[in-house]
C-alpha cells in the first residue's frame, strides 16, 4: 500500500522527467528501485522503442509485476541491490539508460558515491544516467523544506543526509559521468542527466527543454 501511495505522488513527476530529454535510438533502460514502475511505465508510453527493466525488493517487485502486467516492453526483476554486477539484472547486458528516481536521498553519503559508481559501470559507451532526487535549496524562501526535512528525517531514523544541487552534480563527475542538464520537476525535487563519454558515440539521450 506504501509503494502504491508513493507511486500515485510521483507520476506527475515522472512525467516532467520524462518529458525533460528524448532517446537518439532505441534504448535499453534499467529502472532501479522503481517502485510499481511508474517510470518505466511513462517512458514507455512516450518512447515507443524503449525497453525498460524494473529492478526492486521482492515484495515491491510483486506490485510492480500487477501494475507493469500488459506492458510487453517492460520487465520486472527481483532483487536487493545493485551489487557484483550490475547488468545482471539485464541478463548481462549493458544499459543505454539507467534511471533513479528518489533513491538516492535515502542514503548516505557514501552508499551515494558506490552506487553512483555501481551505475556508472553498467552503462554502455555513451550511455546515460537520469535521476530525480529531493534536494534542498538551502535558501531563506526555502528554510520550511529543511525544517521539515530534518523532523521526517529524526522521527524515521533515518540514516541518508540531505542533499544539494552541487552535491547531486557532484556524483555525476565523481563517477565519470559528464552532468549534460539539470532541470526542477517539481518545487523540491531536481532532476540531473549525465553521460558516460565515449569517442564517436552520440549519447543515448539528449535534453529537450531542460533548464537549469
Amino acid at each position: 500500500r506504501y509503494a502504491q501511495r508513493m507511486s500515485s505522488r510521483r507520476r506527475l513527476q515522472a512525467a516532467r522527467l520524462v518529458n525533460g530529454v528524448e532517446p537518439t535510438r532505441p534504448v535499453t533502460i534499467l529502472d532501479a528501485w522503481g517502485g510499481d514502475g511508474y517510470v518505466s511505465r511513462e517512458i514507455c508510453a512516450s518512447w515507443p522503442r524503449a525497453t525498460c527493466t524494473v529492478l526492486e525488493i521482492p515484495t515491491v517487485a510483486r506490485i510492480a509485476g500487477e501494475a507493469c502486467a500488459g506492458h510487453p516492453r517492460i520487465a520486472v526483476v527481483a532483487g536487493d541491490q545493485l551489487t557484483g554486477d550490475p547488468a545482471a539484472a539485464l541478463g548481462g547486458e549493458a544499459a543505454d539508460v539507467v534511471v533513479l528516481s528518489h533513491v538516492l536521498q535515502g542514503l548516505t553519503e557514501r552508499r551515494r558515491r558506490e552506487l553512483s559508481a555501481q551505475i556508472a559501470r553498467v552503462l554502455a559507451p555513451g550511455g546515460c544516467l537520469l535521476s530525480s532526487e529531493f534536494v534542498l535549496r538551502w535558501n531563506d524562501r526555502d528554510s520550511l523544506d529543511v525544517l521539515l526535512w530534518t523532523v521526517a528525517r529524526t522521527a524515521a531514523n533515518w540514516q541518508g543526509d540531505a542533499l544539494s544541487a552541487s552535491e547531486q552534480d557532484l556524483l555525476l563527475r565523481g563517477s565519470g559521468l559528464a552532468a549534460v542538464a539539470s532541470w526542477w520537476v517539481t518545487h523540491s525535487s531536481r532532476a540531473v542527466l549525465g553521460v558516460k563519454p565515449a569517442a564517436g558515440v552520440e549519447p543515448a539521450l539528449r535534453p529537450v527543454a531542460a533548464g537549469t
